[in-house]
C-alpha cells in the first residue's frame, strides 16, 4: 500500500482504503495488508491528531496498537497503547460512563504489550484491571460487553500462566471459552464470534496441556482448527500465520502426550510456514519462527535426527539472536533458552569449544535477565546453570566448575519449588539428579547417595506417595534392580540400610559391587564394618587396589586408616594420592594431619581442593582456620560452602562469627541445615541468643535437641530451668546427663534436690565430680551437709572452696564450727568474707562466734542452674 506513503494522499482516500480493509477482514491481521494498513494508519494519525480532541486522540491511539501489534512492529504498538490508557484514564475520571469501557479495551491491548515486552507483573495488573472493568460493565449491560469480557478473561488467562499461576490460569480460561462458546451458539449471526472462539479454544489448549490434560488439550486444537480454516475460507491469507501457530503448539501439546512422530510432522509444518511468513514480513512473524524452530530442534533431537537438529538449533539461535538486536527486553530470555540448548546439543556431540563457549554465554544473559526482573526470570538462571553443568559432565571436563553450576542451580530450585511445587519439582529432580551424579564422580559418594536417596524420595512425594515414600521407593528400586540396573541396586541398597535393614541391604550392595562399582564397594565395605566384619571387608577393597586400580587403592587406604592401621593405611594413600586420587589425597591429609605432620597435610589438602574436591576444601579450611590464618581459610570454606557442602557452610558460618559478621554467618547456618546439616541448628539458636532472639534461640535448640545433639539438649534444659518450667526441663536435661554431659548432671542434682529427691540427686552430682565437674563438689558437700553427715561433706567442700566457690567455704566454715574447729572455721569464714560474702563478715562479727560459741550460719544451697560452656 504505497498510496500511505504519497505526500499527497488526503485524509478521505486513506479512511476509503481503511475501511474497504475492515470489511474484507474486519480486525483480524492479514499476511498481505497488515504492513499497508499500519503504514496508512499512522499517516491517517499524523493527519488527523492536529486539532483533535482528548476523546479523539485516544481512540487513534487504540486504532494505531491494533493496527501495529497487527503489523509486528511491538515497541511502536506498546507506546501507542500506553498514551490510549493515559488519555482513556482521563477521560473515565472525568465521566466513567462514557469511557470505561474504552478503558478497558486500551488496558487489555497495553497488557497483551507489556507480556510481549517482557514487563510480566505489570502486564499481569493491567488484565486484571481490564477484567474489572469489563466485569462492571458486563452486569450492567451483558449483550454489548459479555464478548469484550471473555476476549478479556483469556488475555489474562494467559498473563496468569506468564505468571506461573496455572491452576487459576486454566480456571480464567475456563470461564472465558464457556462464554464465548454461549455466545456463538446463541448469535443468529456467530460469525462475529467465530475468530474469538477460535483463539480461546487455542488458548485453552496450551493450559490443557500444560496441566497434563493431553486428550483435551488435543480436542480443544482441532476445533481451534476448524474455526481458523472457517475464518480463511474466503481469504486463505487471514487463517494462514493462525494455522501455523496452532501447529506449532500442537507440536508441543503432542510430545507432551508422548507423540513424538505426529510432535515433529507439526513442528515441521509450523516451521516451514512461518518461514514463507517471515519472509513476508520478519517484524510480524520472527518471533513465532524462532519459537517453531526452538521447538522443531527439540523434536528432531528425542528422534534421534542430531545433524538435522542441529541445523534447527543454530537457525534458532540466530532468529532470537536477530530479535534480541531489535528489542532486547522482550527477547533475551528466548535468545538465552537457544543458547543453552544449542551448547547441550553440541557437547553431546563432542564439540567442547563452541559448547562451552555458548553455555558460558547463556548464562550470562540469564544473569542480565535476573539483574532486571529476579521474580520472573530466576528460573532461566538455573536452566542457564544446569545447561552449563550437564554441557561440562558430558564432555568430562573442568567437573569442579560443574559441581559448582549443578549446585547452584539446584539451591535455586529448591527454593522455587518450595514455594511453587507443581511448577518446579520436575526441575528440582533434574537438578538434584545432575548434581548427585558430580558428587560421585568428585569423590563425594555418600553425598551422592543422599542426594540420590533424597531425589527418590522427591519423586515418590510427587507421584503421590507420601511425605517419606519408602514404600513406594522400595518397589521402584527393587523393580529396576532386578532388571540388572546397577544403580537401583545401590539405591535399595542404601535405603534399606537407611531403615536398619542391614542385612536384605548387603546382597543388593555384593551384585552390584561385583560388577566392580566404585560405590557399591565402599557402600559394601562401610556395611560390613559397620556390622562388625572388618577384616570380610578388606578383600573386596584389595583385590582391586593390587590389580592398580587407583579407587580402590584409596579406598582400601581409607578403610585401613578407620580401623587403626594408620601405617598400613599410608602406603597405600600415597600410591593413590600420587596417580592423582583426590579422595585418597584427602584421606592422607587426614592420616597426616592426625599424627602432627601439618604442613604436609596441608600439601594434600591443597592439592585436592585445587582439584575441586569439596570435602579437601573443607578440611584445608579448618586446617587454616585453626593455624590463625582465617583469611585463606575462609577463601576455601567459601569455595567448597558455595558448591553445595553442607558442613563447609556450617564451618564458615563459625568463621564469620568468630569475626563478627554475625547476619552473614546466620545465613551460612541456615544454609547448612536447609543443606541437611543438622548440627548447625545449635549454631543458629547460639547466635540468635547472642543476638538476643531468644524465643526463637529456644525454638532452635529445641530442634537440634530433638536430633540428638547433647549441646542443644544441655542449653535447652538450662534455658527451661531459668524460665521457672523445671517439670519439662527434667527430661531434657535427663537425656543431656545420660549423654555424659557433666553441666547438665549437675543441673539435674540441683533440680532432684530443689524437688526433695536428694538420693537420687546425690548420685548426679557424684557422676558429675567423677566426670571432672570441679564445680558439682560444692552442691555435694552442701547436700551432705545438710543432711547431717559433716565428714562426708567436708572433702567436697574443701575441694570447691579451693576452687573459689563462695557458698563452700562458708559451708566449710559450718563444717568446722560443729566439728569443734573453730579456729579454721575462722580462716574459711574469712576467704568467703574477703571474696565479698557478706553473712561471712557479719558472723564474724556476731558476739556467739566471738564467745567461742559452735554457732554461725546453717548451711547454705545457693547454688543456681549452671549455664552451658
Amino acid at each position: 500500500m504505497a498510496i500511505a506513503g504519497i505526500p499527497g494522499a488526503d485524509r478521505a482516500s486513506l479512511s476509503a482504503i481503511e475501511h474497504a480493509a475492515f470489511a474484507k477482514v474486519g480486525g483480524m491481521p492479514h499476511v498481505n495488508l497488515d504492513t499497508g494498513l499500519a503504514a496508512i494508519a499512522v499517516r491517517l494519525a499524523t493527519l488527523t491528531e492536529p486539532g483533535a480532541t482528548d476523546a479523539e486522540r485516544a481512540r487513534l491511539h487504540a486504532h494505531l496498537n491494533r493496527k501495529l501489534r497487527n503489523a509486528g512492529q511491538r515497541a511502536q504498538a506498546l507506546d501507542h497503547a500506553q498514551r490510549a490508557v493515559d488519555l482513556y484514564g482521563e477521560l473515565a475520571r472525568a465521566d466513567r460512563g462514557v469511557h470505561s469501557r474504552e478503558l478497558a479495551g486500551a488496558l487489555s491491548a497495553l497488557a497483551i504489550d507489556l507480556a510481549h515486552a517482557g514487563q510480566r507483573a505489570e502486564a499481569l495488573e493491567r488484565s486484571q484491571q481490564a477484567v474489572d472493568l469489563y466485569g462492571e460493565l458486563a452486569r450492567a449491560d451483558p449483550e454489548a460487553h459479555l464478548p469484550l469480557l471473555s476476549e478479556a478473561l483469556g488475555n489474562h488467562a494467559n498473563r496468569l500462566a506468564d505468571a506461573r499461576r496455572r491452576a487459576e490460569a486454566l480456571e480464567v480460561s475456563e470461564r472465558a471459552l464457556g462464554l464465548i462458546e454461549s455466545l456463538f451458539e446463541a448469535a443468529t449471526d456467530p460469525e462475529r464470534y467465530r475468530g474469538s472462539l477460535a483463539t480461546a479454544l487455542d488458548n485453552h489448549a496450551n493450559l490443557l496441556s500444560e496441566a497434563g490434560r493431553h486428550e483435551e488439550a488435543l480436542d480443544c486444537s482441532r476445533r481451534a482448527a476448524d474455526h481458523y480454516r472457517m475464518l480463511g475460507a474466503s481469504d486463505p491469507a487471514v487463517s494462514w500465520p493462525l494455522l501455523a501457530r496452532l501447529s506449532h503448539n500442537d507440536s508441543i501439546r503432542h510430545a507432551s502426550a508422548g507423540d513424538l512422530t505426529a510432535a515433529v510432522a507439526d513442528s515441521a509444518l509450523a516451521a516451514q510456514n512461518l518461514i514463507e511468513l517471515a519472509e513476508i514480513n520478519p517484524s510480524a512473524h520472527l518471533p513465532a519462527l524462532a519459537g517453531a524452530l526452538t521447538a522443531h530442534t527439540g523434536h528432531l533431537w528425542r528422534f534421534g535426527l542430531r545433524e538435522e537438529a542441529l541445523v534447527y538449533s543454530q537457525r534458532a539461535v540466530d532468529a532470537w539472536d536477530e530479535l534480541a538486536d531489535e528489542d532486547r527486553r522482550a527477547h533475551l530470555p528466548g535468545l538465552a533458552a537457544a543458547l543453552r540448548n544449542h551448547a547441550v546439543y553440541l557437547a553431546q556431540l563432542g564439540r567442547q569449544e563452541q559448547a562451552l563457549d555458548l553455555s558460558r554465554g547463556a548464562i550470562g544473559l540469564c544473569e542480565e535477565l535476573v539483574e532486571a526482573d529476579r521474580e520472573a526470570h530466576l528460573p532461566d538462571l538455573a536452566r542457564g546453570l544446569w545447561a552449563f553443568a550437564l554441557a561440562r559432565t558430558i564432555l568430562d571436563t573442568d567437573l569442579d566448575d560443574a559441581l559448582t553450576a549443578a549446585a547452584r542451580a539446584a539451591r535455586i530450585y529448591r527454593d522455587l519449588a518450595e514455594h511453587e511445587p507443581d511448577e518446579f519439582t520436575e526441575d528440582l529432580l533434574g537438578g538434584y539428579a545432575l548434581f548427585a551424579d558430580l558428587l560421585e564422580r568428585r569423590g563425594l559418594t555418600g553425598e551422592a547417595s543422599e542426594f540420590r536417596l533424597r531425589t527418590a524420595k522427591l519423586r515418590a512425594k510427587a507421584a503421590g506417595a507420601g511425605p517419606d515414600g519408602a514404600e513406594e521407593l522400595e518397589r521402584v528400586f527393587r523393580a529396576e534392580a532386578e532388571a540388572g540396573h546397577v544403580p537401583a541396586m545401590i539405591d535399595l541398597g542404601y535405603l534399606l540400610a537407611k531403615a536398619g535393614r542391614t542385612e536384605e541391604a548387603e546382597p543388593w550392595y555384593r551384585r552390584a559391587a561385583e560388577t566392580g562399582h566404585r560405590t557399591a564397594i565402599a557402600l559394601l565395605a562401610g556395611l560390613l564394618g559397620m556390622t562388625g566384619r572388618s577384616a570380610e571387608a578388606e578383600p573386596w577393597l584389595e583385590r582391586s587396589a593390587r590389580a592398580g586400580d587407583v579407587t580402590a587403592m584409596g579406598l582400601l587406604g581409607e578403610w585401613l586408616a578407620r580401623t587403626g592401621r594408620g601405617e598400613e593405611a599410608e602406603p597405600w594413600l600415597r600410591q593413590a594420592a600420587d596417580a592423582g586420587g583426590t579422595d585418597a589425597m584427602c584421606d592422607l591429609g587426614v592420616l597426616l594431619e592426625y599424627t602432627r605432620r601439618t604442613e604436609e597435610a596441608e600439601r594434600y589438602y591443597r592439592s585436592a581442593a585445587e582439584a575441586g574436591h569439596l570435602r579437601a576444601a573443607r578440611l584445608l579450611g579448618v586446617l587454616l582456620y585453626e593455624a590463625g590464618r582465617a583469611e585463606e581459610a575462609e577463601r576455601f570454606l567459601r569455595r567448597a560452602a558455595e558448591a553445595g557442602d553442607a558442613a563447609s557452610m556450617s564451618n564458615l558460618g563459625t568463621l564469620l562469627y568468630g569475626s563478627g559478621r554475625l547476619p552473614e554467618a546466620e545465613q551460612w547456618y541456615r544454609r547448612a541445615v536447609d543443606a541437611g546439616f543438622d548440627r548447625a541448628m545449635y549454631d543458629i539458636a547460639v547466635l540468635l541468643e547472642r543476638t538476643r532472639r531468644t524465643d526463637e534461640a529456644e525454638q532452635w535448640y529445641r530442634r537440634a535437641a530433638e536430633t540428638g545433639h547433647v549441646a542443644a539438649t544441655a542449653a535447652l534444659a538450662t534455658r527451661l530451668c531459668e524460665s521457672g518450667r523445671l517439670q519439662e526441663a527434667e527430661p531434657w536435661l535427663r537425656r543431656a546427663a545420660e549423654a555424659g554431659n557433666g553441666g547438665s548432671m549437675i543441673n539435674l542434682g540441683l533440680l532432684l534436690d530443689r524437688t526433695g529427691r536428694s538420693g537420687e540427686a546425690e548420685s548426679w552430682l557424684r557422676r558429675a565430680v567423677e566426670a571432672g565437674e570441679v564445680q558439682a563438689s560444692g552442691p555435694l558437700g552442701s547436700l551432705l551437709c545438710e543432711a547431717g553427715r559433716l565428714r562426708d561433706a567436708e572433702p567436697w567442700l574443701r575441694r570447691a572452696g579451693d576452687a573459689g566457690d563462695v557458698n563452700a567455704m562458708m559451708n566449710m566454715g559450718f563444717v568446722l564450727l560443729h566439728t569443734g574447729r573453730r579456729a579454721e572455721a575462722e580462716e574459711w569464714y574469712r576467704r568467703a568474707a574477703a571474696a565479698g560474702d557478706k553473712d561471712a563478715a557479719k558472723a564474724l562479727r556476731g558476739p556467739l562466734f566471738k564467745a567461742g560459741r559452735a554457732t554461725g550460719p546453717g548451711p547454705r544451697r545457693r547454688w543456681g542452674i549452671r549455664r552451658p560452656d
